[in-house]
């Protein structure tokens, strides 16, 4: 399909113009919508591959359970005041610790 040159597309908007893509009329004088404020953001310090300070040399860990044990597991860690991270870091170290290996996190 050939590009269509810059007077045809003038020409397409100036047809369009006032009209909503159902094709009602559209006040001219609409105000334009206003985007969502952007949070600033917070100041953190990038390794060269673009990770934070505290995430470099570090890899992920995930794993997939059912969402009902997920949510449990969500409320244990409120109750104590830990984030999930925290409690899962937490497990893995006693897991290590019982191997007689040094804590991983």
């Amino acid at each position: 399909m050939a590009k269509p040159k810059m007077n045809e597309m003038k020409a397409m908007l100036a047809a369009t113009a006032g009209k909503a893509t159902s094709g009602r009329p559209v006040p001219v004088d609409a105000p334009a919508p206003v985007a969502a404020a952007a949070a600033p953001a917070a100041p953190e310090t990038l390794t060269s591959k673009g990770r934070s300070g505290t995430r470099a040399g570090k890899k992920i860990v995930s794993i997939y359970i059912d969402e009902s044990y997920h949510d449990e597991l969500k409320i244990f860690a409120i109750r104590r005041k830990m984030s999930m991270e925290g409690m899962v870091k937490h497990a893995l170290n006693e897991w290590l610790a019982g191997q007689g290996m040094p804590p991983a996190a």
